[in-house]
């Protein structure tokens, strides 16, 4: 466990720009549907290939692949309509 004297200004703000990051993706994800928000996670917090997902999901890896970019597609248009 890292103690207080560790922590530089450098770190925590880098840790409260990934708080903030996190939340606004937090925000984001509302917009999603359960399918959507499960194969991002499955994705790119869990680090499952398309053939892993594609098995869990019961749908084709290419699928898989066209459906996360589509995903993240949307994430940034989302992002983008509401960074203003």
């Amino acid at each position: 466990m890292l103690e207080a004297k560790h922590f530089t200004t450098e770190h925590l703000r880098r840790n409260s720009c990934e708080r903030a990051c996190l939340d606004r993706l937090l925000e984001l994800a509302e917009y999603l549907s359960l399918q959507e928000k499960v194969m991002i996670t499955m994705r790119f917090r869990d680090g499952y290939n398309y053939s892993d997902i594609a098995c869990l999901l019961g749908i084709h890896p290419a699928n898989v692949g066209r459906r996360i970019k589509t995903i993240c597609k949307k994430v940034e248009k989302l992002y983008e309509s509401r960074i203003i």
